[in-house]
């Protein structure tokens, strides 16, 4: 009897720990990676912006902000990643010495309407100048689909920002 009892109170601990709830739906993430880097003083660190589980984007703007006491932007450090599947249209500003504002979109002549899935958007680098730690946060952030609007579940959005240690 007392084994019955320990098998009925353990199969009970089981069906309790377990995910009853199904598959769980992904969250649309953007994402500094490496999360976090070292480098030292005069030294450029790269980082790419990586956006995950993404439907039907056209464009996107955001900023990236930075202590501009600690690392500066490098002017030729800026590319466009893998994500977009033709030539978009850049803009890039780094005329604020706190941060990088980048606009990435697709043409409406390119025959491609928008982009759902995962990638790199873009990479960029940082040289350190003094010693300390920054954060690398993402700050006014707008992704929108080829008809000028929001797109679906961005108010849903992770952000996983980054750091940089200048040693």
């Amino acid at each position: 009897m007392k084994k019955f009892l320990v098998l009925i109170l353990f199969s009970g601990l089981l069906i309790s720990c377990s995910d009853s709830t199904g598959p769980q739906a992904e969250n649309l993430q953007l994402s500094i990676s490496p999360s976090e880097q070292t480098v030292a003083v005069d030294e450029e660190g790269t980082y790419s912006v990586l956006i995950e589980n993404v439907e039907n984007v056209f464009a996107i703007s955001t900023e990236i902000t930075f202590d501009d006491t600690i690392v500066e932007a490098v002017d030729d450090g800026f590319s466009v990643g893998d994500f977009w599947n033709s030539e978009p249209v850049v803009s890039l500003n780094i005329n604020d010495e706190d941060r990088i504002n980048v606009t990435i979109g697709l043409e409406q002549s390119s025959g491609v309407d928008a982009i759902t899935g995962d990638g790199t958007l873009f990479s960029f680098s940082l040289k350190g100048i003094n010693s300390g730690e920054s954060d690398l946060s993402f700050v006014n952030v707008q992704l929108i689909n080829d008809s000028g609007e929001t797109i679906q579940d961005f108010e849903n959005i992770t952000y996983n920002n980054g750091k940089i240690i200048v040693n």
